[in-house]
């Protein structure tokens, strides 16, 4: 038997060129393949700035997503609306909460009016990401089935599939520590921006009361959001007091808070937009939707257990046609210390399951290992 294919990768989108050459090379099926997504993030995005024709062009698509803060996580819904993967596991952590658990069904496709990449799932991951779409709007509507499991409890793979592996799964940096840090050494902002961010960015009823809201509430509210945000920075509203107001007034009824609250926030806002420089404005404007994503120090009992669950998975799960390994180390979703160790364990508990390995390394990765 052929040693198993391992691509190793620093940012997790670069695994779809080796995705790409194993499907071309038929070492993978065109279609219908699933795979087994161990992350501790869904990576179920997709840049608004590219329309959906790019993921037919995989070398626009690569420059697209190398040039978009979104790239990252946005690899698997092109391979699903290509065709390539009608099946995908989403294996997380305990502590990540994006998604629930559950199995559901939904189409992703091209969005008539605008072209860009639409899904009909009601979750409000995509409703978050202002992905969502009715399937009468979409056009070449490719299904896909999403499974989210926390192990020992995800489902086996059926038929030929790639197993995907971020390292973050084991150990979730917080990411945002260094880059607050930075902002500290020219301003006074640190830890009292970040909670003020992540007020503004995540007291939202759209997202901390999904229940008890319709779908049709949740999507217009984060469409609202997401719109007055964009312009605020984009055409610097702040800059003058009566507009901000006026702009922001729409937003007041969406939060958890009171409005007198809220209109508190809003006004501690403005006077940190006033005084910040114009780095520290991209870094909130990127920042502050990235607030609620998963940040947990897992101990070394917890990297044991998680380690020890995957084995036990795969030792069940069958043999994968390809392996692909995110390491998160340049945006430090992998605390930088602990990316080699946690690699090496991978790759030990992979050659223990399947034997020899053909491991391979991106550019990146493979100077870093030099």
């Amino acid at each position: 038997m052929q040693p198993l294919e391992v691509h190793v990768v620093d940012d997790h989108h670069h695994v779809l060129e080796p995705i790409h050459r194993a499907i071309r090379q038929r070492r993978l099926p065109f279609a219908n393949c699933t795979i087994v997504h161990v992350d501790a993030h869904a990576d179920l995005a997709f840049p608004p700035s590219l329309p959906a024709a790019t993921i037919f062009s995989p070398g626009a698509l690569y420059d697209g997503l190398d040039a978009s803060d979104a790239g990252i996580a946005s690899f698997l819904l092109p391979l699903a609306y290509a065709g390539h993967i009608h099946r995908l596991v989403w294996i997380k952590p305990p502590w990540a909460t994006q998604m629930a658990i559950g199995t559901h069904t939904f189409h992703v496709g091209q969005q008539k009016d605008t072209g860009c990449l639409g899904v009909t799932s009601h979750a409000s991951y995509f409703v978050d990401e202002n992905l969502y779409a009715p399937l009468d709007a979409l056009e070449k509507p490719a299904s896909l089935e999403l499974t989210v499991a926390e192990l020992p409890a995800a489902p086996l793979p059926e038929g030929p599939y790639v197993l995907d592996i971020c390292l973050d799964y084991f150990q979730r940096s917080t990411r945002f520590a260094k880059v607050y840090a930075a902002v500290d050494i020219t301003r006074d902002l640190g830890d009292d921006t970040a909670l003020l961010l992540s007020g503004i960015y995540g007291d939202l009823a759209f997202k901390k009361k999904k229940a008890e809201l319709p779908h049709s509430t949740r999507l217009e509210h984060a469409r609202l959001f997401a719109t007055t945000m964009t312009t605020l920075f984009r055409e610097r509203v702040w800059e003058d007091r009566t507009a901000y107001d006026a702009h922001m007034a729409p937003l007041i009824d969406l939060y958890t808070l009171s409005p007198t609250a809220v209109a508190e926030q809003f006004v501690a806002l403005r006077n940190l937009l006033l005084t910040a420089s114009s780095d520290e404005l991209a870094m909130m404007e990127w920042a502050g939707p990235c607030m609620d994503l998963p940040q947990h120090k897992a101990s070394d009992d917890e990297i044991e257990g998680l380690l020890a669950a995957l084995e036990t998975f795969l030792t069940t799960a069958g043999r994968p046609r390809l392996v692909t390994i995110a390491e998160s180390k340049d945006d430090e979703y992998t605390p930088p210390g602990q990316v080699e160790m946690l690699l090496a364990r991978v790759l030990s508990l992979l050659g223990r399951r399947f034997g020899a390995l053909n491991v391979s390394y991106d550019d990146q990765s493979e100077e870093d290992a030099s």
